[in-house]
């Protein structure tokens, strides 16, 4: 049986309207033709479970992403790569998407801050890669790209992408952040970035949870074993990254696929490896 119901929602009228987020959902919403019965991975566009609220503009590359389509509006996360991109994951979209509202630098989504930077961007600027596969959510990795620059400050700052695909950063702590749900039961989305620490493992430790699914291109973590702190859906699309030396940001992952068994069951939670696509992603931004 499908595990997720199609969402008839209300559409974004444009960027500078206030959104009904009570009409909003989670990306897997719209998204239920990945999950089959032969438990195929969910697209993990979910929220941190068993996180803490961030402080506010702790990650200012963090966006919140919202698909208007026919079908519904749907939630995802980004993050800043440039004054005119987005980091998101190739399933942050379904056939008839209509536009995409970026909103960065945003503490409380559901509130016009003045510090918040909107984008609206048509489908033709959404950029997924071309090897993109659905079904096992290979290569799920995408830009959005916009021609209304965005003015860096505090508030909005672009994430260093990660470039050494040699280093698999096996063992290191990780931050992984968004607004997606905070447990299995509850169905509303965060209000506020939340976010978690989370610890890398081996590939073939996570292949283990996701036979077939995970490939040389992702990189998986896992959460404390008596807390299953993990990503929730609402947070596809989001950035995974570590601290380097100076205590700066390097985003190694973006959210990608859990497992259909729930996001507090301990299992491992699966990104795109950012530095194997990183010579893609300079390609296709603006």
């Amino acid at each position: 049986m499908k595990l997720f119901i199609l969402a008839v929602l209300v559409a974004l009228a444009s960027a500078n309207d206030e959104v009904d987020w009570s009409q909003v959902r989670p990306m897997h919403q719209l998204l239920n033709d990945y999950v089959s019965e032969n438990k195929a991975p969910v697209p993990r566009d979910r929220r941190i479970v068993n996180g803490q609220p961030a402080a506010p503009h702790q990650f200012p590359y963090q966006v919140a992403l919202l698909m208007n389509s026919a079908s519904g509006t749907g939630l995802c996360g980004g993050s800043v790569i440039s004054q005119n991109a987005v980091l998101t994951a190739a399933h942050c979209t379904v056939t008839g998407v209509l536009n995409f509202l970026i909103i960065a630098g945003a503490y409380n989504r559901n509130l016009l801050e003045p510090n918040q930077q909107r984008r609206t961007v048509p489908p033709t600027d959404f950029i997924p890669h071309p090897n993109y596969g659905p079904l096992r959510l290979v290569n799920d990795i995408a830009v959005l790209r916009f021609t209304q620059a965005y003015t860096f400050n505090e508030f909005v700052q672009p994430v260093v992408m990660a470039s050494d695909d040699s280093n698999r950063h096996v063992g290191a702590s990780v931050h992984v952040s968004g607004f997606g749900r905070i447990s299995d039961s509850n169905q509303l989305t965060s209000e506020v970035v939340l976010f978690t620490v989370k610890t890398v493992i081996t590939n073939a430790v996570c292949a283990q949870s996701f036979p077939l699914i995970v490939v040389d291109s992702t990189i998986c973590a896992v959460g404390t074993p008596d807390i299953n702190n993990s990503v929730c859906n609402g947070d596809s699309g989001g950035p995974l990254t570590i601290r380097d030396g100076s205590l700066n940001s390097i985003q190694v992952g973006v959210v990608s696929f859990g497992s259909p068994q729930g996001c507090e069951r301990g299992f491992p939670d699966g990104y795109a490896r950012v530095s194997t696509f990183y010579p893609w992603v300079l390609s296709v931004m603006p």
